[in-house]
């Protein structure tokens, strides 16, 4: 009787806010972990065994290279699109960078960090996207509104997070993108009017394990295309039975050996969802099935202990609630956390790392606060404002 190889993963990446969800998925799937990273605040984390620290970006990428010529990994995790990129641009070889990237062959690096290679991967495979075109100069651009006429939405590349992407509504709007416009090549889509469905899924050789299904109700900042913060989930027993097999046929495609953040918008008008972002790394959601009815962590480890992949959403009972509304309270403001809007506590991430994130995007907030001699200011134009008052009246 053979033994199974014990489950040991290398977790590399530089984003402390989503290596929460991933320390916690790793440890209750029962892995071992080792990690490195530019984030030295983990280095006492008590999910982790063993923690090198890469001081910058090259040294990540050597420290990753010599990890898995000194161990075997039932998995490797790549945390952030930044990391993947760092691997996939270095001088590895192609073996090492295989060991390493979120994909099963060679073959399927095209997509990685790059909008453009996506849309074509997807469209190559049949899995509905919307309509493309790249563009690598204002000349190209141009010819392609012309062609596609609008609504359309502009992405740089290698853009990520929201950043270097431009709704175009009308031609006024394609003379107010910034000048030049330093984003070339991009890619220009079809803009599709719908609900925007985020999937986080788990994948291994290029078949579904796991994924949690979820809309998005609020996001972060004002601008569009930011993270959000608040969303509204489905439990995969209330889903269409299409669900399973338009990931399966997404993750064949993509090659997907790993976590994967997966974006599509829900069509309103023909019903179909048009998928046109899969970045092959953990969300700072992967883990928050959990807290309804589907646990990532225990479909994972059965994966890797009996090789069981995931074939039916209806594999949870239909006493759950068709929607969950949760929050993710590192992306709220300071006020709702301490008012626990959207019953926020009840899913605060059981880890000292999440006060920290919380304290370092609310120092703004907390200076505010403590700033007594603001608070001096606003109270003494309160009493000039009510003598005021008393003096004309």
């Amino acid at each position: 009787m053979t033994t199974a190889a014990p489950l040991r993963v290398l977790m590399i990446g530089s984003s402390l806010e989503l290596a929460l969800p991933v320390l916690r998925i790793l440890l209750d799937a029962g892995f071992t972990i080792d990690c490195i990273s530019s984030r030295k605040a983990l280095l006492s984390h008590p999910a982790i065994e063993r923690f090198v620290w890469a001081q910058d970006e090259p040294s990540l990428v050597t420290q990753a290279a010599l990890a898995i010529r000194r161990a075997t990994y039932r998995l490797v995790v790549l945390t952030d699109d930044k990391t993947i990129r760092q691997i996939l641009l270095s001088d590895l070889s192609e073996e090492e960078k295989l060991s390493l990237l979120p994909v099963a062959t060679a073959r399927d690096f095209h997509h990685l960090s790059s909008k453009i290679g996506l849309s074509e991967t997807l469209a190559a495979h049949g899995v509905t996207t919307p309509e493309f075109a790249p563009v690598r100069n204002p000349e190209e651009l141009a010819i392609a509104v012309r062609k596609m006429g609008f609504p359309l939405i502009l992405k740089g590349d290698f853009s990520g997070g929201g950043t270097q992407t431009f709704k175009l509504l009308h031609a006024q709007q394609l003379q107010e993108l910034p000048q030049p416009f330093g984003f070339f090549p991009a890619v220009l889509q079809r803009h599709v009017e719908g609900a925007l469905i985020a999937i986080e899924a788990f994948y291994q050789d290029a078949q579904l394990v796991q994924f949690g299904y979820s809309r998005a109700l609020r996001l972060q900042h004002d601008d569009e295309f930011s993270p959000s913060c608040v969303r509204e989930f489905r439990p995969r027993a209330h889903l269409d039975e299409r669900i399973v097999d338009e990931l399966t046929r997404l993750g064949a495609a993509l090659g997907a050996h790993g976590f994967a953040n997966i974006s599509c918008i829900e069509c309103a008008a023909d019903g179909k969802r048009y998928y046109f972002e899969a970045d092959l790394r953990p969300t700072a959601w992967a883990d928050y099935p959990r807290h309804f009815s589907d646990d990532p962590a225990a479909r994972i480890k059965d994966h890797f202990v009996s090789g069981r992949t995931l074939q039916s959403p209806r594999c949870t009972g239909d006493a759950q609630p068709e929607r969950i509304t949760l929050a993710y309270p590192l992306r709220l403001r300071l006020w709702e956390v301490l008012t626990n809007r959207y019953a926020c506590w009840r899913v605060w991430p059981d880890d000292a790392l999440a006060v920290r994130i919380l304290m370092r995007r609310s120092k703004h907030q907390l200076l505010a606060l403590l700033n007594l001699r603001a608070a001096r200011r606003w109270i003494r134009r309160r009493l000039e404002r009510l003598a005021r008052g008393r003096t004309t009246a």
